[in-house]
Order: structure tokens, then sequence, then C-alpha cells
């Protein structure tokens, strides 16, 4: 794995640990806070970004990926 990706992942688990901890209720938990944050518009887009980054570290296919394969399969470009 290299460095760029391993920071990248790291960066992206921390923000989503902070944007967690910034939303959060007196009244909640961080676990409740952070499965209300990954509702989010923010919340999933930052899953996006770790997911994408945990498939390149991988090669498994990413988000991107995956879009393209199914604009080709649907005839588009």
């Amino acid at each position: 794995m290299s460095i760029s990706l391993s920071n990248n992942r790291a960066e992206a688990e921390r923000n989503l640990d902070n944007y967690a901890r910034t939303i959060r209720k007196d009244s909640e938990t961080y676990e409740q806070a952070y499965a209300r944050a990954m509702g989010t518009d923010l919340g999933r887009s930052m899953i996006k970004i770790l997911d994408d980054t945990v498939a390149h570290q991988t090669g498994a296919p990413t988000s991107e990926d995956i879009a393209k394969a199914r604009r080709t399969l649907m005839g588009g470009h």
C-alpha cells in the first residue's frame, strides 16, 4: 500500500469521525451521531471517498469504474 493512499484513507476516516462529533447532539451517543451523519449528503460523500480509497488500495473497482462500465453496457460513453 502506498503512503499516499494510506494517508488518504486515514484522513477520510478522521474526517468522518470529526463530522460525527461535530453534529452530535447532547442526548446522543457518538455511535448514534455517526450513524445519523452517514445518512446526510456529506456523510455519504465521505463514505464514497473512503470506499474508493480502499478500492484503490485493494485493486477493486471504484465507484467511477462501476459507473463507466454501466454507461458502456447501456450504450452510452
